[in-house]
């Protein structure tokens, strides 16, 4: 299956870096009311709306309407806004809208670790996402995660986020050591001062306090990979190396054994991960 993204700015979102921990899903209208794809990017785009979603999917495409750091304004309630990533979906729920859907889950899952899913309905009075069957998106996204192949393509004619993500300085992004986010890291195989304070700063941009073991380790925690009491420790040691090996492993970024090194795979993990999280910037 071929999915096609592009990317149309909503000016309805808050500016932010929070760490989001579930997915909501919601869809367009009633179909009934034969909502349309073009409609709610329309909709999504005039600031009187009020509202917006991170995602729309339909059939075979998708469109990112804000950054998925930032806070989308879509499921009515402001700490579940700020937790979340909100998807809009086509509620005609052709196998081609589910298919689409999961493969954006998917690609999320890779990048963020298995986020749960939600229905809109659980947190504020209304009917959406209607009989959208979220037992079936997620089976659909594990098969995709576990080996499936369908990839995304650009086309020409979309408006699109650029092939090469932009720096906060508005510049292109580009290669080398540093400083991150604007410029991709280089995995040379050891680790050095410039992944440690883009791990560093990641991980305080998302709100994680204390030195940078301390920090690694709440992040681990809250991922399930880290279970011992967070230390005062300012070197990561073998313990806090495992759990972020874990981490890794869990986004398919580390192959190696748990072993409490950070040798050469976990510094290219460590790396890919954070030229992933940049493009978030």
């Amino acid at each position: 299956m071929s999915v096609t993204k592009d990317y149309q700015q909503s000016p309805n979102y808050t500016a932010g870096n929070w760490d989001k921990d579930m997915i909501v899903l919601h869809w367009w209208d009633n179909p009934a009311k034969r909502p349309s794809y073009s409609g709610v990017l329309s909709w999504f785009k005039m600031k009187k709306a009020q509202v917006s979603a991170h995602y729309v999917v339909e059939a075979g495409r998708f469109t990112q309407m804000v950054l998925e750091k930032d806070m989308a304004w879509h499921a009515g309630n402001g700490a579940v806004n700020r937790r979340s990533i909100g998807i809009e979906v086509n509620p005609r729920l052709s196998d081609g809208d589910y298919a689409a859907t999961a493969y954006l889950v998917a690609d999320i899952w890779k990048r963020r670790g298995k986020l749960p899913l939600h229905r809109h309905r659980e947190f504020t009075g209304t009917s959406c996402p209607g009989t959208l069957d979220v037992a079936r998106v997620k089976r659909e996204a594990e098969a995709i995660l576990n080996g499936g192949t369908a990839k995304p393509s650009t086309p020409k004619s979309a408006t699109s986020k650029p092939a090469q993500p932009v720096s906060s300085k508005g510049g292109p992004r580009a290669a080398g050591t540093g400083p991150w986010p604007d410029a991709y890291l280089t995995a040379t195989g050891k680790r050095n001062q410039y992944q440690d304070k883009a791990l560093h700063k990641l991980l305080g941009d998302a709100g994680y306090t204390g030195t940078f073991a301390m920090r690694l380790q709440k992040r681990c925690q809250k991922d399930g990979t880290y279970a011992g009491r967070i230390t005062w420790a300012s070197v990561i040691g073998p313990k806090t190396t495992r759990a972020w090996q874990w981490f890794l492993k869990k986004r398919n970024l580390y192959s190696g054994a748990l072993d409490g090194r950070w040798g050469p795979q976990t510094v290219r993990g460590t790396v890919s991960f954070l030229n992933q999280q940049a493009e978030l910037y």
